[in-house]
């Protein structure tokens, strides 16, 4: 079967193409924005005072340096 713009001519063919493109990078905007107001990122959680405290003995025991808060899945080997 043919496409439709099989027998364009070279210029018109190039802008149905950048037109599509165009039209998918503003329909990909919009669905990442709703999304961002749907799902919005993560942002700090406050600690109970249990999670604190462990917090703070982990941070004497080791220092700031060696404490990390995992944000998402990880994966791989030491």
């Amino acid at each position: 079967p043919q496409l439709p713009h099989g027998h364009m001519a070279l210029p018109s063919f190039w802008k149905v193409v950048e037109d599509s493109l165009q039209q998918s990078g503003a329909q990909l905007r919009a669905f990442c924005q709703a999304f961002e107001t749907v799902a919005p990122s993560p942002g700090t959680q406050a600690l109970t005072p249990a999670e604190e405290r462990k917090v703070l003995s982990l941070v004497s025991k080791h220092g700031p340096d060696k404490l990390y808060q995992v944000t998402s899945n990880t994966s791989g080997s030491r």
